[in-house]
């Protein structure tokens, strides 16, 4: 590998600043342990209904479960509505909503609830003791429709099936009773507040949630929004004083009852928490949410909901996952891998019943919890991780670093020879990504641009570092006895990948701020940092080992007479099947990436979930069975000087492991020791696969010399016989 000292050096000082700021980061995360367990109040009501007992003995039941809060949710008319125990209808006159009751005091207590946080253009009016009619606009009306998949998994919007007012979205305070019967068992309670900005009063919303917490003398650890509106955020509002404050020559304008909200929220000790996305790639939309974050130095938390998909897996239809067990591997990684510190239960069903028994519960949550311990990890209240936003001029050497090592990669694909080109543009590069990062242009941009960027060239440059040492082996005849072959081999693969945490730490540079560590931004060019480097590898082979070279060439470099030699040759079937076995893996590799990959096997879910219970975080299938294996299977090989043949190929499946190293590390939301406790992981178990693949090669290859040996013997035995 051709080592270019100025660059290198360049590499090393981005490689030393990338050190510093992953070492601040870890700081930030070293006290983020904790973690709180809501149940769904209004969801355990179902299962006192379906049991016919009382809330009062259910909670009771509950109360030793590791169950940490109920979690309350603000009422609204929908919510009532599907009450039993509340009479109460609905209906639309034109746009306007009616709402009867032969409950006068219900009806009382919801004219009362709208009265007290309606904007002041809208209109509620008490036609008699059991009707209410509120002033509804065209903005008011929503049709709701049913989304079905067919036999083929095609997509169809079903007619409108159902048609009302956001109206009836609009929170009317706390059932008092739930609060009571909460505390009297010893629950914390959460808040979960409805908000609609159309019609609610952002001020006054604002105000009745801050005045229920302090009347009701709860002290909930956070927030979670019900809806998709931040309570207090009214854009068109918000905009229109923003408008009128720049007119003003205001330049730093904050919205007034965000800012209450806010400033509440920090004075009692409460974080927001977010609510992920079924499909774990990010949270649920909530308009306002980024908007408040900034205001609260992001004093957030990601936050879990039982999706009813996942109620459903108490029993997963295979062996040893019958009791919960699955449930409890979800919420594991969540908390491990995906930073998650807020998990919000709803029953489990079984058998299409609600799981009433309190030791159901009791055992998936013991079960986490004790995995926990392994990371130092508990059940307590919510302390969220410090604020986070790294010094922009530490990033400079960092950046330098990155464009440092892309020139390492250009100078080894490449037979240059005027080596000042190269250092004119290091300086020009370098001197370009100051000026944009200390200016603070495209922040966001600039981030995530050389997250990427850094991302890519270590794992290339191991390759590269592989790929020399393959072509010197094979040069120099560096052959060797079994074992010592399989010991450097290991040696070796370790030292790929301690150049490919080089990537890992100018990634974690780059996106150490609070939105990235917890998940409010992601960051989006995974999949290509996977697949660039891979191809770059695959050209390294070329730019090593050539296209039709003389086997004496010491030529290092890509170079024209390559691109001749491979223009003017006639494509072979073993080329066109070569081509397509690359496709093949590489859309395995990326289709098994990402949060939308196929559903595993019962077999592969067993096997995960065996290393979830011996590792702090399981190994990647694609590492310990392919990647990790291979690189250490062909430096085996060449060592022992066979098949040489098969190293183009070795060497794209030794790149998967490369990649994957950088890739655990892209995940920024999970924390720095549990992607090295992954990474440690995929090490030791793929080292091991390795010496079983390494085991049967050698017995393959010695019964194979018998048979030969022994077809040779008969062969000669015929003819002396004649």
């Amino acid at each position: 590998m051709k080592i270019n000292r100025i660059l290198a050096a360049a590499v090393a000082v981005g490689i030393a600043f990338s050190a510093l700021l992953t070492i601040q980061r870890f700081d930030r995360e070293s006290d983020y342990k904790t973690y709180e367990v809501n149940m769904y109040y209004s969801e355990l009501e179902k299962v006192a209904s379906q049991e016919g007992v009382s809330m009062d003995d259910m909670l009771e039941d509950m109360k030793d479960t590791g169950i940490t809060n109920m979690l309350i949710k603000e009422d609204t008319l929908q919510s009532l509505k599907q009450n039993p125990a509340v009479s109460l209808t609905t209906r639309m006159s034109g746009y306007d909503l009616i709402i009867e009751s032969e409950d006068s005091a219900l009806i009382q207590r919801i004219y009362r609830a709208f009265m007290d946080v309606k904007k002041d253009d809208r209109s509620v009016t008490l036609e008699d003791e059991k009707v209410i009619r509120i002033e509804g606009t065209s903005l008011d009306y929503i049709e709701g429709q049913v989304l079905t998949v067919g036999s083929y998994g095609q997509k169809n919007v079903t007619s409108t099936v159902w048609s009302g007012s956001m109206l009836e979205t609009v929170g009317l305070g706390y059932d008092e009773k739930a609060l009571e019967l909460s505390k009297k068992h010893g629950f914390g309670i959460i808040l979960s507040p409805n908000y609609y900005a159309d019609f609610q009063s952002a001020e006054k919303s604002v105000d009745a949630f801050l005045d229920t917490i302090d009347s009701s003398k709860i002290e909930p650890s956070h927030i979670i929004f019900s809806g998709n509106q931040v309570i207090g955020f009214d854009y068109p509002e918000m905009k229109r004083m923003q408008d009128e404050a720049a007119d003003a020559g205001i330049k730093k304008f904050v919205y007034p009852p965000l800012e209450k909200l806010a400033t509440g929220l920090e004075d009692r000790d409460i974080a927001v928490a977010m609510i992920e996305s079924s499909s774990q790639g990010g949270y649920l939309k909530t308009d306002g949410m980024m908007e408040l974050l900034k205001l609260m130095d992001f004093d957030a938390v990601g936050s879990y909901l039982t999706w009813d998909f996942v109620t459903n897996k108490y029993d997963y239809e295979i062996p040893f996952h019958h009791n919960g067990e699955e449930i409890a591997n979800i919420m594991f990684r969540g908390i491990t891998t995906r930073n998650i510190r807020v998990i919000s239960l709803k029953p489990f069903i079984k058998d299409g019943r609600y799981i009433s028994d309190p030791q159901a519960y009791a055992n998936v949550l013991d079960n986490i919890e004790k995995r926990l311990a392994a990371v130092d990890m508990k059940p307590a209240r919510l302390k969220t991780m410090e604020f986070f936003s790294p010094n922009p001029l530490l990033r400079i050497p960092v950046a330098m670093g990155i464009i440092a090592a892309w020139l390492m990669i250009i100078d080894n694909l490449f037979a240059i020879k005027k080596k000042k080109s190269l250092y004119i543009l290091l300086g020009l590069g370098t001197a370009a990504s100051a000026a944009l990062i200390s200016s603070g242009m495209m922040s966001a941009i600039v981030e995530k641009g050389f997250a990427l960027l850094g991302a890519m060239t270590m794992p290339s440059l191991a390759g590269c570092w592989l790929i020399s040492r393959l072509r010197r082996i094979e040069n120099d005849l560096l052959y060797t006895s079994k074992a010592k072959a399989f010991l450097k081999s290991e040696l070796m693969m370790l030292g790929a990948i301690l150049i490919t945490l080089g990537s890992v730490l100018f990634e974690v540079a780059m996106l150490t701020h609070s939105r990235y560590l917890l998940g409010v931004d992601t960051f989006a060019g995974v999949k290509i940092s996977q697949v660039v480097p891979m191809g770059i590898i695959l050209l390294m082979y070329i730019a090593y080992f050539g296209y039709r070279r003389n086997p004496d060439s010491e030529i290092t470099g890509i170079t024209s007479g390559d691109v001749l030699r491979f223009a003017n040759d006639t494509i072979k079937v073993w080329q066109i099947a070569a081509i397509g076995i690359f496709a093949a893996v590489l859309m395995i590799f990326m289709a098994r990436s990402g949060n939308a990959a196929p559903e595993p096997s019962a077999a592969e879910v067993l096997m995960r979930n065996f290393f979830e219970f011996i590792f702090p975080a399981r190994p990647r299938t694609k590492a310990i069975f392919a990647g990790i294996p291979f690189t250490v299977i062909m430096l085996y090989l060449a060592q022992t000087g066979r098949n040489h043949k098969m190293n183009i190929a070795f060497v794209v499946l030794s790149s998967i492991g490369l990649v994957n190293t950088v890739n655990t590390f892209s995940h920024t939301k999970a924390a720095l020791t549990v992607s090295v406790f992954r990474t440690g992981a995929e090490l030791f178990v793929g080292s091991l696969v390795a010496l079983a693949g390494i085991i049967m090669i050698e017995a393959v290859i010695y019964i194979c010399g018998l048979m030969k040996d022994k077809m040779k013997n008969e062969k000669g035995s015929v003819l002396n016989g004649l």
